[in-house]
């Protein structure tokens, strides 16, 4: 979820991405055989394949890693981690670049990165950037916030500022439900789910 306290634009972009583990793209292997219908243009296109790995195409894992495409879930406990990037897209020179991001929960309001709000550089030429890599221990359930404010002077003089909000979901990483229910012989028996 993006929004911007300004409707102007900008000469400064904001980018996030949340930095996880990249998965194995599975591939469905294609059985075909020369002698089938179409099946001289079916095993052309699976040589094509990019996804395919030499020798053995039945296998049904393929040599291409591809990364989450949304922030979707974090649990409890573990690390939040983002690569923040700020990119001067104008065609002109801008100064006392300000980047502060902040991780709001139900309870507080943390600061990950900048908390004395100095300026990170004081020139930004066109088509140069800064970036940096935010890390934080969750430790609280419910919905997050990462707060990313970014403020400049531009050439006029004119101190300019934006923000943009990520929100996510914290869950429990496993939750356990235990019941004791006793029997006519003085047993007990104990259910776990």
């Amino acid at each position: 979820m993006d929004s911007s306290t300004t409707t102007s634009a900008h000469a400064l972009s904001l980018k996030v991405m949340k930095l996880s583990k990249p998965a194995i793209i599975p591939t469905w292997p294609l059985q075909v055989e020369a002698r089938d219908c179409c099946g001289e243009e079916l095993l052309a296109l699976r040589e094509r394949d990019i996804a395919v790995i030499p020798k053995i195409e039945n296998f049904p894992f393929g040599e291409i890693l591809t990364v989450p495409q949304n922030c979707g879930s974090i649990y409890l406990g573990e690390t939040f981690s983002s690569f923040v990037n700020v990119q001067n897209e104008s065609n002109q020179t801008v100064r006392d670049v300000v980047l502060k991001t902040d991780l709001q929960t139900s309870s507080q309001r943390m600061p990950l990165s900048n908390p004395t709000g100095q300026a990170m550089v004081s020139k930004l030429v066109p088509g140069d950037n800064i970036s940096e890599v935010i890390n934080h221990e969750v430790k609280e359930l419910g919905g997050q916030l990462l707060v990313c404010s970014v403020s400049y002077i531009n050439t006029s003089g004119e101190k300019l500022m934006f923000r943009k909000y990520y929100k996510f979901q914290v869950l429990k990483p496993l939750d356990i439900r235990t019941k004791f229910f006793p029997t006519p012989m003085t047993r007990y028996f104990w259910r776990q789910q």
